[in-house]
C-alpha cells in the first residue's frame, strides 16, 4: 500500500494555508486525525506531505481500521483508485469531488444502499461487495462501468442496470436472487456473470442469458462461493451448454467442442421428442373433435330435415289460408278454416323451437370445443415448461390403472360431505336443486425435482424437534378467487410467500382437508345469475344437465353450472409442524403475517359444525411439496332424484355407442373411437364425449317414434292435432309440386282469381313451383310481401321497383349472390335460408340496400360457416332484432361491437411482447417493464377514447390515428404478436414489425396470407385454424423456421422453395393436400407434419428422398396410410427418418423393413431409371445390374402395353410371374438372376371365372405389396377387372419369342412349366446352369433356336427332344455330352453346336446323317477332333453341311472327300488316307 506521489517539503505559510483549506472543507479535528492516520498506513507520516502534495495522490487505501465514514476526499483531486475494507461505514458519502476515481473498492463494510457516484463518470471497477446491499440503485451514471462486484449482500432483485452498456464483469454470487429476467439484455458487451449461491432455482434466465453476444464466462456455481438450487437439476449441464453457445466455460469448466456438440445433439432430440409428443396429441385432440363435429352435424341433419318438412307444410297452409281471405265465400272454398289457422300457429310454432334448438346445438358444440381447446392449451404449456425445465417440471396424466389413480380418487371422495354444500346460495344453484356428489374425472401427478430436493431439504433438521411420521400431512388446496391459475403456477414454482401474497394484494392460499373448504370459495365467488328460483321455472329437466350439456333453449342453470361445476384441487404434502388454532376469521390471517406467531410452523382453524374439519396456513412454503391435480365435478339431484352419469369412472363411453345406434346416426361410430383413445386425450377431449353423448341421446328422442313409412307422416302426427287430420285438410296440401312455372302476369292473375286486379295486390305465395326466374312483377307496385321458397331460382332479379316490399322470403333455392335489391329501401324482413350463399362481401349489399332490415335469415348457407359471419352480420347490419331465426341480444350486439375482423394497430399493440428496451420519443431508453406499463396505459386511453361508440355506434379516428403514429416508435421493438380466437379476416398493418420473430394467428377467419412482406425477422409463423386455400406471400420470410398451416384448406404445397430456406418444421395437418410434390427444395426441414389430409399413393414419399435432414414424419389419418405395409414401406425408403406417424422407428424395424423391400422393383425405381413420368408408348427397358430382387405388381398396368424388351441381366430376381401379362413382350433378359427352379408362371393367370380372378388378383396385390404405383393402378377396381379378366382369358406371356435364362441355377427344365409359351417361343437361352437332363423341353414345338451351353447334360434322353420339330439352332457346348444319339426328332435343325463336350467316336459323327438340313456343326475340343478322318466322315455323312468347326467346306475339299471314298482298290485308298492331312484348327 503507497500513495501515487512522494510528498515535497514545503513552507509553513504554504502548511497553513492547507490547514485553513482542510478547516474550511468541514473537516473535523478527529476525521483530520483519521486521515492522518490513513496516511500513516500508507506511508506517509508527515503532516507537510499530507497537506501539501494531497492533490498528486492518486492511489488511496484503508484497511482494518474502524473508520465511521468516508471524508477528506476533497483534498485528493486527482485521486484514482480507492479501496476501503473492512470498517464500519455503512453509507457511501465524501466521494462527489473524486471525479477521476477509476477503481473503487468498498468492502466487508456495512453498506447498505448504493449512492453518492454520480459524480464518478470515470468509474470503470466497482467492487461493493460483503456488504448489505439490498437494492441495485443509483449506477446510471457510471456509463463507463466495466467491473461490478456486488456479491454477498442482500440483494433480491437484479435491475437498474441498463445504463450500463460497457458492463463487462458482474458478480452477484451470493445474494438471495431467484431470477434474474430480462434485466441485463441492455448489457450487451457482458463477457462474464457470476450467479452462484443464489436462490435461482429454474432454467428461464438462461434463455435469457444467451441473448447476450459476448458472454464467455457464466457461473451458477463457484468453489469460492456455493452452488444455486438449479445446479441440481437434471440436465443442468446440457441445457446451460446449449443455450448459451458461446460460453467458453461453465462453472470454471473450460467446454470443449465436443461438450458443445454432445449437448447440442441431446437437447435436439429431446425437443424433437417435445414436438412429437405435442404434434401427436394435437392429432388425436383434433380426430375428437372431427368426431364431435360430424355428431353435431349428424343431430343438426335431422332436425333440419324436420324444419323443411315443417316449413314446406307452413307456406302451403299459408298459401291456402291467403286464398281463403281472397275469396268471398270462404265456407265454401275449405271447411275448417279456423283448424287451418290453428294449424299455421302449431307450425310456426314448433319451427321456431327447432330453429332455436339448432342454435343451442351450435352453441352447446362451441362451448365444448372452446374447453377442449383451452385443455390442449393447458397440455402444451405443460409440454413446453417440461421441455424448458429440462424435464424437472413434468405434470404426468394418470390412468385408472396406475397405483396412484384409486388412492387420489379416494381421498378426494373422502373428503366430501354433502352437509357443507347446503347453504349454496340461490344465486347459484335453484332451490329444488343440490349438491349430492362428486365425480372424479381425472388425476395429474406432479413431478417437480426442484421443489422435492427443497422439501427433502428442510426436512432432516426438523426431526429432532418432533416426529416426522405425525406432522406430515396430505392436504388439499382449491382454487382461489383472488388468484386464478394459480394452482398450476404453485405446481411449477411452488407456493408464494406471504411477503408476495401481501405486495400483490391477494389472498392466501389455504390447506384444507375438506373438499368443501378447498373449492367453496370459488363457487361463492360466482356472481349472481338469473338462475333464482326453481329450475322447473328454467325448463330444467331430469339429467339434462349433468354431463354438461343442456339442448334445451334458455336453461340458463344448465349453462351456467356446467362452467362451475367442474373444478381441481391440488394434493400436496405438507410439513405441519407445531400448530396453533386461529379464534378469529380467516381474512384476518393476512394482515397478522408475518412473524406473528413465533415458534410456531403453521396456523389452521375449524369450521364451526365439526371439529376435524380444518384449514392451514404455512409459514415456511419451501415444506408444502405438490403432488397430484385432481380434477371433479359435482353432481346434483332434481326432486329427490340422483341423476347418475352416463359416463363411468373414467371414460366408459359403451352407452354411448348404444345411443348413437338407436339413433341411426354417424354416432354408432363413436363407440370405436372413443375406447381407442389413451388416458391424457380422454382427460382434455371430455367436453366433446359429453357433448357427443347428448348428441346421441337428444337424436334417439327425436327419432324415437320412426314407426312410420314417411317423414311427412310422422311430423303431421307430431305437430298437428288429430281433429285436422280428420278434416281432411292435410290431403289438401299438396307440397310436392311436379310442374314448372313462368312467372308471367297471366299466372299471377290466376293465382289470385278471376275477379282481382294484380294492381292493388299486396301479397304473394308462390312456393314450391319450381319458378326459375322472378319476373312479372312490374304490374303490382304494391306488392309488400312476396313469397317464393322451394323454388329453383338461382338469382335475384325483377323486383327492382317494389318500393313498398317489407317481406322477401327466397328460401330453399340456388341464389349464390345477394344482388338485385336496389329500389326496396323499405325491406324488413328477409329470408335466403337453404341457398348456396357463399360470400361475405354480399353483406355490403344488404347494408346499402337495406338500411331497414330488421329480420335477416340466411341459415344453412356456406356463409355462415365464417368465424367471422356474427360479428360482421351486426357490425354491417346495427338494426336487426333477429338474425337466422333467433333474437338479437345487446349483449350479442355489444360483443360484435367491440369485436372486429379488421387487424388494426390497437389489437396488434394489446396482443404485442416487447423487447428488452425501447426508444421513447425524447432518444432515451425505456427499460422492458417501463415499455409494458406505458403500452397498458396508452391502449387504456386509446380504449378509454373508444374506436367506436358504443351508444352511436360510430367509428372513432383520432385513437386508430394516434397508434398509427406510435407504431413507428414501438413497432421496430416488438417480439411477438398473439392474435388468436379473433375473428380476423385479413394481415395487415404489420410494415413497422420489422423485428417480429413469432407470429400466431390461429383460429382467425384469415383466407390468404398476406401483409407479411416487411417481418422478414419472422421465425415463427402460425396460421392454424383459418380457411387459407393456397401457400402464397412467404416470399419475404428467409428468416422462418416455422410454419404451422394445420387445419385449413389447402389442396397443394407451392411457393415453399427457394423462399424459405430455413425452414425446419412445417405443419400442414387437417388440410386436403392430395400430393407432396413442392417439398423437394426444403433441404433444411426437420419436422413435417401431414397428418389428416387426402395423400392416397404410397409413391408420393418419394418426393421426400432427398430431404437429407428430415426426422420426424406424420402422415397418418391419410387414405394412404391405410395400404398394407405401408409404414414398413416408408421406413425402407426413407432411411434417416427416426419418429413416424409419432412412433420411434426402431433398428428392428428398419431391419424388416430392409429385408422386405430391398431389391423391389417399383414405379418410382422406372421413373428414375428412365426419367420419365408415364410408359405409355415404351418399346424397350434397361434395368441391368439394379440390384432388384423382387418384380412385384409394376407391370400390372396398361402403360406398358406398348413394351417389348426389358433386360433384367444380373439382378435377383426370383419370380417373374409379374410380367406374365405384359401383351407386347417379345423379349426378356434375365441372365445371371436367382430363379433357380421356380415356374415363369402363377395360377395367377390361368383362365378362371370374373368372381374368382377378381379375389385372387386381389390377395396377391395384397401379398406382393403394390409399392410406387398410383392408387387406380395399384387396386383392381370393377374397370380394371373387366380388363384384367379379358386379359387373363390369353396366355401368361402371350408374345414372348425370345428369354435368356441364363446363370440362374436352374436344375430342372421341368419345374420352369415351359408349355405355357410354347407357342410363343422362339429362342431359349438356359446356359450357365446345373441342367442334367431335358425333361419338359419337349413342349416347345415351336422352339427355332436353344442354348444349352455350360450345363450337366451327359445324355439325351430319347424322349427328351420330340416335338421339337422346328428347332434350326441347338447349343449344347461344354456339358461332358458322350453321345450324339436321340437328336433325330430334331428334323429341321440347321446348326449344331457341341464344343467342349465328350464326344470320342467317329460312329457319333455318323448319327447326324439323319440330318439333311444341318449346315453348322462345330466339335471343337471334343476327343473325336483327334481322329484322322475326323473332317472327312463328318464332311461325307453330313451331305449338307457348309461349315465344319467354324471354318466354311470349300467345293474342293467337298470333292477330295467323295473322290477319297469313292470305290477304289485297297492300295489307292491306302495310300489316299497315308496322304490326307486334315486342315488344323
Amino acid at each position: 500500500m503507497s500513495t501515487g506521489s512522494t510528498c515535497c517539503p514545503s513552507t509553513e505559510s504554504s502548511l497553513d494555508s492547507k490547514r485553513q483549506e482542510v478547516t474550511t472543507w468541514g473537516l473535523s479535528q478527529a476525521d483530520y486525525a483519521a486521515l492522518k492516520s490513513v496516511y500513516s498506513a500508507n506511508g506517509v507520516n508527515r503532516e507537510q506531505d499530507i497537506l501539501s502534495n494531497s492533490d498528486q495522490v492518486q492511489v488511496l487505501e484503508m484497511f482494518l481500521y474502524n473508520f465511521p465514514r468516508i471524508c477528506g476526499l476533497r483534498m485528493f483531486t486527482c485521486l484514482s483508485s480507492l479501496s476501503v475494507v473492512q470498517q464500519s461505514i455503512n453509507t457511501l458519502e465524501g466521494l462527489v469531488d473524486c471525479i477521476h476515481l477509476n477503481s473503487l473498492w468498498v468492502i466487508e463494510c456495512k453498506i447498505y444502499r448504493i449512492q453518492g457516484l454520480n459524480k464518478c463518470t470515470k468509474l470503470e471497477q466497482l467492487f461493493l461487495y460483503s456488504n448489505r446491499i439490498q437494492r441495485v440503485e443509483n449506477l446510471e451514471s457510471l456509463t463507463a462501468l466495466r467491473v461490478l462486484w456486488l456479491c454477498d449482500n442482500e440483494i433480491t432483485v437484479v435491475d437498474n442496470l441498463q445504463a450500463l452498456f460497457n458492463l463487462e464483469e458482474l458478480n452477484l454470487a451470493r445474494n438471495a436472487i431467484t431470477h434474474v429476467g430480462d434485466s441485463l439484455l441492455a448489457n450487451t458487451c457482458l463477457t462474464s456473470i457470476n450467479l452462484s449461491d443464489n436462490l435461482i432455482a429454474n432454467f428461464n434466465d438462461v434463455a435469457t442469458l444467451a441473448k447476450l453476444p459476448k458472454l464467455e464466462d457464466l457461473y451458477y456455481s463457484d468453489p469460492h462461493w456455493g452452488d444455486n438450487p438449479i445446479n441440481c437439476l437434471g440436465n443442468y449441464q446440457t441445457y446451460v451448454i446449449f443455450m448459451v453457445p458461446a460460453l467458453k466455460s461453465l462453472d470454471s469448466i473450460p467446454l470443449s467442442k465436443e461438450m458443445k456438440s454432445r449437448a447440442a445433439s441431446t437437447y435436439r432430440e429431446k425437443e424433437l421428442y417435445y414436438n412429437v409428443k405435442t404434434q401427436t396429441f394435437y392429432r388425436n385432440v383434433n380426430d375428437v373433435l372431427k368426431v364431435g363435429s360430424e355428431g353435431r352435424e349428424s343431430l343438426i341433419n335431422i332436425i333440419e330435415h324436420m324444419i323443411g318438412v315443417l316449413l314446406r307444410q307452413s307456406k302451403e297452409t299459408e298459401k291456402v289460408l291467403q286464398r281463403c281471405r281472397h275469396t268471398s265465400n270462404t265456407s265454401s272454398y275449405f271447411p275448417g278454416v279456423d283448424l287451418l289457422t290453428e294449424m299455421h300457429f302449431r307450425l310456426t310454432n314448433a319451427i321456431n323451437r327447432l330453429v332455436r334448438k339448432v342454435g343451442v346445438i351450435r352453441t352447446q358444440y362451441n362451448r365444448c370445443r372452446s374447453k377442449v381447446c383451452a385443455e390442449y392449451d393447458s397440455h402444451a404449456k405443460r409440454t413446453k415448461v417440461e421441455l424448458a425445465s429440462g424435464g424437472n417440471v413434468r405434470i404426468e396424466v394418470c390412468t385408472p390403472t396406475d397405483s396412484w389413480y384409486a388412492p387420489c380418487a379416494d381421498f378426494v371422495y373422502s373428503r366430501f360431505f354433502v352437509e357443507d354444500y347446503s347453504n349454496v346460495p340461490v344465486d347459484i344453484l335453484p332451490t329444488d336443486v343440490y349438491i349430492s356428489g362428486i365425480q372424479v374425472n381425472g388425476v395429474l401427478r406432479v413431478h417437480n425435482r426442484y421443489l422435492r430436493n427443497r422439501f427433502e431439504l428442510r426436512l432432516p433438521p426438523l426431526q429432532d424437534k418432533v416426529d416426522l411420521d405425525d406432522t406430515l400431512e396430505y392436504v388439499m388446496i382449491g382454487e382461489c378467487p383472488e388468484l386464478p391459475g394459480e394452482l398450476h403456477n404453485c405446481m411449477e414454482h411452488g407456493f408464494r410467500s406471504p411477503i408476495e401474497h401481501t405486495l400483490e394484494r391477494a389472498g392466501l392460499l389455504t390447506l384444507c382437508d375438506s373438499l368443501s373448504l378447498a373449492d367453496l370459495p370459488r363457487l361463492l365467488a360466482v356472481k349472481p345469475t338469473s338462475c333464482s328460483g326453481t329450475s322447473g321455472d328454467l325448463q330444467v329437466t331430469c339429467g339434462s344437465c349433468v354431463s354438461g350439456v343442456s339442448f334445451t333453449y334458455g336453461d340458463r342453470f344448465a349453462d351456467i353450472w356446467s362452467d362451475i361445476s367442474q373444478s381441481e384441487v391440488l394434493i400436496a404434502k405438507v410439513y405441519l409442524g407445531r400448530q396453533i388454532r386461529l379464534s378469529g376469521v380467516r381474512q384476518n390471517l393476512l394482515n397478522s403475517l408475518p412473524g406473528a406467531y413465533p415458534g410456531y410452523d403453521s396456523v389452521y382453524w375449524c369450521q364451526s359444525k365439526r371439529n376435524n374439519n380444518r384449514a392451514w396456513y404455512i409459514f415456511d412454503q419451501s415444506l408444502i411439496l405438490p403432488e397430484f391435480l385432481v380434477k371433479f365435478e359435482y353432481k346434483v339431484t332434481y326432486k329427490d332424484t340422483i341423476v347418475k352419469h352416463h359416463l363411468g369412472k373414467f371414460g366408459n363411453y359403451s352407452e354411448i355407442g348404444q345411443l348413437g345406434r338407436q339413433s341411426g346416426t354417424c354416432l354408432s361410430l363413436i363407440k370405436k373411437t372413443l375406447t381407442e383413445l389413451r388416458g391424457n386425450v380422454r382427460l382434455v377431449t371430455r367436453p366433446i364425449m359429453l357433448f357427443l353423448e347428448a348428441c346421441a341421446r337428444e337424436s334417439s328422442i327425436l327419432q324415437a317414434p320412426l314407426h312410420c313409412d314417411t317423414r311427412d307422416n310422422l311430423l303431421s302426427q307430431w305437430v298437428f292435432p288429430r281433429t285436422l287430420n280428420a278434416t281432411g285438410i292435410l290431403h289438401k296440401l299438396d307440397t310436392s309440386n311436379s310442374g314448372m312455372i313462368n312467372m308471367t302476369e297471366s299466372v299471377i292473375l290466376t293465382y289470385l282469381g278471376a275477379r282481382r286486379s294484380s294492381v292493388n295486390v299486396t301479397h304473394i305465395n308462390l312456393s314450391s313451383n319450381r319458378i326459375q326466374k322472378i319476373e312479372g312483377l312490374h304490374t303490382c307496385p304494391f306488392l309488400e310481401a312476396l313469397v317464393m321458397p322451394f323454388n329453383e331460382l338461382s338469382k335475384i332479379e325483377g323486383i327492382d321497383n317494389l318500393k313498398h316490399l317489407r317481406l322477401l322470403d327466397l328460401g330453399h333455392n340456388l341464389i349464390t349472390r345477394i344482388d338485385g335489391l336496389n329500389g326496396i329501401p323499405n325491406l324488413k324482413v328477409l329470408e335466403l335460408n337453404n341457398n348456396l350463399l357463399f360470400r361475405l362481401e354480399d353483406l355490403n349489399t344488404l347494408r346499402k340496400c337495406t338500411p331497414r332490415l330488421d329480420t335477416l335469415n340466411l341459415r344453412c348457407n356456406a356463409i355462415c360457416e365464417n368465424k367471422a359471419y356474427n360479428g360482421l352480420v351486426l357490425r354491417r347490419l346495427r338494426a336487426l332484432h333477429h338474425l337466422d331465426g333467433l333474437p338479437v341480444m345487446d349483449i350479442d350486439l355489444l360483443s360484435a361491437l367491440k369485436s372486429t375482423s379488421v387487424l388494426t394497430p390497437l389489437p396488434i399493440l394489446q396482443n404485442a411482447k416487447f423487447h428488452h428496451r425501447v426508444a421513447s420519443k425524447t432518444g432515451s431508453w425505456c427499460s422492458r417493464s417501463a415499455v409494458l406499463d406505458a403500452v397498458r396505459s396508452s391502449t387504456q386511453d386509446y380504449a378509454g377514447t373508444s374506436e367506436f361508440d358504443l351508444q352511436t355506434g360510430t367509428q372513432c379516428k383520432n385513437s386508430r390515428n394516434l397508434i398509427l403514429e406510435d407504431m413507428k416508435d414501438w413497432g421496430g421493438e416488438v417480439q411477438e404478436v398473439v392474435l388468436e380466437h379473433q375473428c380476423l379476416r385479413r394481415i395487415q398493418n404489420l410494415e413497422q414489425l420489422t423485428s417480429m420473430r413469432r407470429a400466431s394467428f390461429r383460429d382467425n377467419a384469415i383466407s390468404c396470407i398476406e401483409g407479411l412482406r416487411h417481418c422478414t425477422a419472422l421465425e415463427e409463423l402460425s396460421l392454424e385454424e383459418n380457411d387459407i386455400t393456397t401457400i402464397d406471400g412467404l416470399q419475404y420470410l428467409f428468416s422462418l423456421k416455422v410454419l404451422n398451416l394445420s387445419n385449413n384448406r389447402i389442396s397443394q404445397i407451392e411457393n415453399l422453395s427457394p423462399y424459405v430456406p430455413q425452414l425446419t418444421q412445417l405443419s400442414l395437418e387437417g388440410n386436403a393436400i392430395t400430393n407432396l410434390r413442392g417439398l423437394s427444395g426444403l433441404n433444411s426441414i426437420i419436422e413435417l407434419y401431414l397428418s389428416n389430409n387426402m395423400i392416397e399413393e404410397l409413391r408420393e414419399v418419394q418426393q421426400l428422398r432427398h430431404l437429407q435432414k428430415l426426422v420426424v414424419l406424420d402422415l397418418g389419418g391419410n387414405p394412404v396410410s391405410e395400404e398394407l405395409d405401408y409404414r414398413c414401406y416408408v421406413v425402407y425408403n426413407l432411411p434417416h427418418i427416426k419418429v413416424f406417424d409419432g412412433i420411434v422407428v426402431d433398428p428392428a424395424e428398419r431391419s424388416v423393413a430392409k429385408d422386405r423391400y430391398a431389391g423391389m422393383l417399383t414405379r418410382d425405381v422406372l421413373e428414375h431409371k428412365s426419367g420419365r413420368q408415364n410408359f405409355y408408348g415404351l418399346h424397350h427397358l434397361d434395368l441391368f445390374n439394379m440390384r432388384i430382387r423382387n418384380i412385384g405388381s409394376t407391370f400390372i398396368t396398361s402403360e406398358f402395353d406398348c413394351l417389348r424388351e426389358i433386360n433384367l441381366d444380373s439382378n435377383q430376381v426370383e419370380d417373374i410371374c409379374m410380367l406374365a401379362e405384359l401383351p407386347n413382350l417379345t423379349v426378356l433378359r434375365l441372365k445371371r438372376n436367382r430363379l433357380e427352379d421356380r415356374p415363369l408362371w402363377s395360377t395367377l393367370f390361368k383362365n378362371r371365372t370374373s368372381q374368382g380372378l377378381q379375389t385372387e388378383i386381389s390377395n396377391h396385390l395384397r401379398k406382393q405389396v403394390v409399392l410406387g404405383l398410383p392408387r387406380c393402378d395399384a387396386s383392381v377396381s370393377k374397370g380394371d377387372f373387366i380388363q384384367l379378366s379379358e386379359v387373363s382369358m390369353r396366355r401368361p406371356f402371350p408374345s414372348l419369342n425370345t428369354i435368356y435364362l441364363g446363370s440362374n441355377s436352374i436344375k430342372s427344365l421341368l419345374y420352369l412349366r415351359l408349355d405355357v409359351i410354347s407357342l410363343t417361343l422362339r429362342e431359349l437361352f438356359i446356359e450357365d446352369n446345373a441342367i442334367s437332363r431335358l425333361h419338359g423341353i419337349n413342349v416347345l414345338t415351336n422352339l427355332e433356336k436353344l442354348v444349352l451351353d455350360r450345363n450337366r447334360i451327359k445324355v439325351l434322353d430319347p424322349q427328351s427332344l420330340t416335338g421339337l420339330v422346328h428347332l434350326r439352332e441347338l447349343h449344347i457346348n461344354q456339358n461332358g455330352l458322350k453321345s450324339l444319339s436321340h437328336l433325330s426328332p430334331l428334323v429341321r435343325l440347321s446348326s449344331l453346336h457341341l464344343n467342349g463336350n465328350r464326344v470320342a467316336e467317329l460312329s457319333e459323327v455318323e448319327k447326324l446323317a439323319v440330318h439333311p438340313q444341318l449346315h453348322e456343326l462345330t466339335l471343337i475340343s471334343n476327343p473325336v477332333t483327334r481322329k484322322q478322318v475326323y473332317r472327312p466322315m463328318c464332311i461325307r455323312h453330313c451331305r449338307g453341311l457348309l461349315a465344319l468347326d467354324g471354318d466354311i467346306i470349300s467345293f474342293e475339299e467337298r470333292d477330295h472327300v467323295d473322290y477319297l471314298f469313292s470305290p477304289l482298290d485297297a492300295v489307292t485308298v491306302q495310300t489316299a488316307v497315308t496322304c490326307f492331312t486334315p486342315i488344323s484348327h
